[in-house]
Order: C-alpha cells, then structure tokens, then sequence
C-alpha cells in the first residue's frame, strides 16, 4: 500500500515556473529552491522502479501460493483417465467392422454376423457333398474375383463337368450345397438350378451379400443350389475338339443351349444329386432358352418341380424401347460381324474389368457413363443398386456371349415372335427343313410357372410379357414388382430384391417341394 502524500502548506508550495530535476542517484535528493527538503517519503515511486531495491512483499499476501498448484494440484490424478481413455481392446476386436474392402458404407457388414454361427456351419457334416474341396464362399465360382471379406467361410464348391451331345463340355459349379440336416436321403434333398441370362454368369446370384443374393438364400434353407453357365461365357469356353479362337466355336444361338445344354445340365444334376425333380429359377434369357427346350424335350416336364422365372425373355416386342430400335438392325449387326470374324460378343477380358471397375466407380468423374449405360440397356436407373457394387458388378458382367446369341435375342424384338434363330433362307432350309425359323410352341410346358415382372422393364417390356403368360398352360403364380423404378437386372443385382421379390420365390419353391 501506498503512504499518503502530505499536504503541503500553500505558502510552502513550489512556484509552478520552477522545473523540478529528478534526482540522477535514488539516494540523493535535491533541495529545493527555497532551501527546503522534501521528504524522502513524498516520492515512493523511483524506489518501487529499482528491482534491486525492492522491499519484499509482506508475509501475510502469500504471493507464492498463486504458483505452487502445480504441485499441490490434484490433476495428476485426472490425467490416470489416460489409462481409461486407451481403448485399444475395442478396435482390435476380431469381430468388429474390420470389411471396408467392399463397401464404404459401414451398414453393408451387419448382416453377415449370422452366417458365423458355427452349429450350422464349420461342422463338415453339414455338407451334403463331402467331395468339396473347402473353398470360402467368396470363391465360389469366380476364384476369389469378388472380396472375401464380405462373406464368411460357410460355404463349399466343387467344379463339375459334363459334356452336351454336340461335344460341348461346359461347367457346372457347385455353391456351397449347406445343410442343416444331413440325415436326410438323397432322393429327398431340395435342389435347385439358377440359370444366368444373355452375357450374364454363374456370378449373377452370387454378388450381393449373403442376406440379399438369392443362391446363398437358397442354400441357407437348406437347397443344394447349382448355378450353371450356358456356352460362350467366361466360365464355359472349353470344347473337346475346338478353341475359342476358332470362328465354328460361337456358331450358336438360344436353340443349341435349349437343345443341348440346359437338358444335359438338368440331367448330370439329377444323376448327382439323386434327385428325380429339381426347382428351376431363371432370369430373362436363362428362361427363355428353358421354355424352348420343352419344344425338343416334352419328357423334362417330369424332371422340374417349379420354374420361378424372372423376367423371361420369351415375347418382348411392346412398347417402344431402345432395344426395339436396336432389333430393326438385328440382320445387319449380325451379318457385319460374321464378316469381320469378330463372333465372340462382348467377352470379360482384363480390358473390360478395368474399364468397367474404373468408369463405374462412386468416385470416378465419369461415373455419369455407368449411369447412362445401365438406363438406355434396363431401364430406368434403379436406386435400389449399391453404387459401391457398381465396380465388383461390371467386374463380371458382360461374362461373354456369341454374336448369333445376342442377335438372336434382336430378332425377337424385329419379328415379335418367340422362335428359333433366322440364319436365311439357304441355311434355314438345312437347319431346320423350312426357309424360316419355326416358332417354340409354350403350349409344350406343362410343369408349373411362377413369373416375375416389373412395370419399368424396357428389356422384357411387360404388354409382351401378357402373351408369353397367356400362352403358357400352367402359369401358377404372375408377380409384379410393386418396387417403382425396378428395372431388367434389379431382379439379381438389387439390394431390395431380397425383400420384394425372393421372399415370393422361397415361397413357391416352398409349396412344391
């Protein structure tokens, strides 16, 4: 505290014209003009200035006590939440979100956590082939081409194949044929066959997660499922006499597969499996050729329980469409392919993978293409499609076709008949006796039809689809979609399928097994 400064007298003030000189040593003083001294005491502030002469603070402030919580602090205690705070144990967990490989949506993973139940499936008991030779579920028919990581190792496959009666040996792959209840005789087993369609595969059925992709649904309730591969596509290109560079390979149409293939699959199936009836599920040409077939091979009625047919591509001229654009030039595509030798249609090489995962990845600037691509080919855009499997889809898909096969499929749009493939006049009289191609009689399918169609398919336009109905003699079951803006490949590539159109599947499967 500061002392008072003492009131001077008036008659002993300073004359206000004198300066007053500040003293040059803080022990002096000076006098002052009219010879009296100031006290010492009137000028405390040069002394408080001087650090060396500073007096020390009184004892009662306990100036120092503001500095020493440092040391009397009981923050040293509150920093042991670090010991609290090192959750190290939750991120190392093995069974956490460790899959975004896949997907970069975190919401995709939660639903495999059922799958690694191990009553149901790390027992090899449950197999209902013991021959399988223990590959995960991710390597199922695409040799580990789609991320393992989004399944658990709850499935089996083996290779299998047979040889059709034009010496064409294709593949059949075998999923992981999971049982719950082994005991069960071979002759009593559920089986099912899913059947691709035009420049699809095997991998179809499989690229989705495992609750939402219908061939490990079908597995999971305790189906042996067998997804086959009709000849041309990635996965069935080996012939006993002939390469695939040989221009005689992809001299074929629907009618080869509707009389060789899918017959000597049903067969090798049944011989398998022991099995005398199998469920057929299909998608647009996968059924398509299945309906053929019953015209050359009435007697496989009694071979299938039940077809549930996705989109079947039997009658598809309707309403205009780009694709019945396209069928106005179906003779000219084919003719100026057959002769530049160019007869493999679409084929999944390494070009096409990196093209495909590139243009349609979520990041890529040019993602607009992928977009525009799958509205003018199926429809309108589905939001049902995860744009995350935009990548691992067109990784697979096109599997690979013949010129005649695709071609095929554009005579169907220009003719607005089901029928069998119009080489011309000349070789239409040899192949089949007639200067045209002869129509599929429906009329020939007698085992029970369940059809799925959806409003917003431009590839299987549904006023067409009424007379592929109309002409087949056992329609049980005729569905559509109540999804909006569900198109051609949301049947097997959607993430809703599983909810608004596999449920109904399951069901017939169900009722005739």
């Amino acid at each position: 505290p500061h002392t008072p400064v003492p009131t001077l007298p008036t008659r002993q003030r300073l004359p206000t014209p004198t300066p007053f000189h500040k003293p040059t040593h803080p022990e002096r003083t000076t006098p002052s003009p009219q010879g009296h001294t100031l006290p010492t005491n009137l000028i405390p502030l040069p002394q408080a200035s001087t650090p060396a002469h500073k007096a020390p603070p009184p004892t009662n402030l306990h100036l120092p006590q503001a500095h020493t919580p440092k040391k009397n602090n009981t923050l040293p205690q509150g920093h042991t939440l670090q010991q609290t705070y090192t959750l190290p144990q939750a991120y190392t967990r093995p069974q956490g979100p460790t899959l975004p490989q896949r997907h970069t949506s975190p919401q995709a993973y939660t639903l495999p956590q059922r799958h690694t139940r191990p009553q149901a499936y790390t027992s090899p008991q449950v197999l209902s082939h013991p021959e399988a030779n223990g590959l995960t579920k991710a390597e199922i028919l695409l040799h580990a081409r789609i991320p393992s990581d989004a399944y658990a190792d709850s499935y089996t496959h083996s290779d299998r194949d047979y040889r059709s009666k034009d010496e064409l040996a294709l593949f059949v792959n075998v999923p992981s044929v999971v049982r719950r209840n082994r005991r069960s005789s071979s002759g009593s087993r559920k089986v099912a066959v899913l059947m691709h369609g035009l420049l699809g595969s095997s991998a179809d059925y499989i690229m989705n997660d495992p609750d939402e992709a219908l061939a490990f649904l079908l597995a999971d309730a305790g189906y042996d499922v067998w997804l086959g591969n009709i000849r041309g596509n990635f996965y069935a290109r080996r012939h006993v006499r002939l390469s695939p560079n040989d221009p005689k390979f992809w001299d074929f149409t629907w009618t080869e597969a509707a009389r060789y293939d899918i017959p000597a699959m049903l067969k090798y199936v049944r011989q398998e499996t022991g099995a005398e009836q199998v469920s057929y599920v299909c998608h647009s040409m996968g059924c398509g050729v299945f309906l053929a077939m019953m015209d050359y091979h009435p007697e496989i009625n009694y071979w299938v329980r039940v077809v549930a047919a996705l989109a079947p591509a039997a009658y598809v001229k309707g309403k205009p469409t780009p694709w019945s654009l396209l069928g106005s030039f179906a003779y000219v595509i084919d003719e100026t392919f057959t002769r530049l030798g160019k007869l493999e249609f679409n084929p999944l090489d390494s070009t096409t993978v990196r093209a495909g995962s590139t243009v349609c990845a979520p990041e890529s600037f040019i993602n607009f293409m992928c977009l525009a691509a799958h509205y003018v080919n199926f429809g309108p855009t589905s939001k049902n499609v995860d744009p995350n499997y935009l990548p691992v889809i067109h990784a697979h898909v096109p599997a690979g076709t013949s010129i005649h096969m695709f071609t095929h499929l554009l005579q169907l749009y220009h003719s607005g008949k089901f029928r069998a493939f119009d080489y011309g006049q000349q070789r239409n009289l040899a192949e089949y006796g007639t200067t045209s191609p002869p129509p599929f009689n429906l009329s020939s399918v007698k085992v029970p039809v369940g059809v799925f169609w959806s409003d917003d398919d431009w590839i299987v336009e549904h006023t067409a689809l009424r007379q592929t109905v109309a002409e087949l003699p056992n329609v049980v079951l005729d569905y559509e979609v109540p999804e909006r803006l569900f198109n051609h490949v949301d049947f097997i590539w959607s993430e809703d399928a599983h909810e608004h159109v596999y449920p109904t599947i399951m069901k017939l499967l169900y009722d005739y097994n």
